[in-house]
């Protein structure tokens, strides 16, 4: 199974670009460094590739952040995943929807280098219905699932629950 990683770091100046960490080329994303610097360790268990058990402690970002840096994901590449991703770590949150809601917009205080352009996407791609976002989240929710006749209602309430999402990240609500 191939695995793709990306290698992220923050600089002091540079918003964009790629630089040298420790001989590793890294892409340059404001956000990172509030991400690391909210990590807790969250235990996870169950069953690896080869079928063995497996139990592990697994760094996990606060959700303010991870939020931040999944809507500048999307800013930048426009992957249905990553708007489906908002979707689910806002809606699907362990604290409910209006705790993360919350976190996001308590990075603009934080001082999250990547909130203004979060927060800009949202403007831009996530606030109608007829945006990018809602309907790259809709077509990702709803890829390799049956054709039916409800199909056209079941991508509406996902394009209308992100845009409800979006506006609310973006205190529009």
């Amino acid at each position: 199974m191939p695995v793709f990683m990306d290698f992220l770091t923050e600089h002091p100046t540079a918003t964009m670009g790629t630089i040298g960490v420790d001989g590793v080329p890294a892409g340059v994303f404001p956000g990172v460094a509030r991400a690391m610097a909210t990590r807790r360790r969250v235990m996870v268990e169950g069953t690896d590739l080869f079928g063995a058990r497996q139990r592990a402690a697994v760094p996990v970002s606060g959700i303010g952040p991870l939020l931040v840096l999944k809507l500048n994901a999307f800013a930048g590449r426009q992957q249905a995943k990553d708007a489906y991703d908002v979707l689910l770590a806002v809606s699907r949150f362990a604290e409910g929807p209006d705790a993360a809601i919350a976190a996001f917009q308590e990075e603009a205080s934080a001082g999250n280098r990547g909130y203004a352009r979060a927060v800009e996407t949202l403007r831009c791609h996530f606030l109608a219905t007829g945006q990018s976002g809602p309907r790259r989240c809709a077509a990702f929710a709803l890829d390799g699932q049956p054709v039916t006749e409800d199909r056209p209602l079941r991508e509406r309430q996902i394009v209308e629950q992100m845009v409800t999402i979006g506006r609310a990240l973006a205190g529009e609500v």
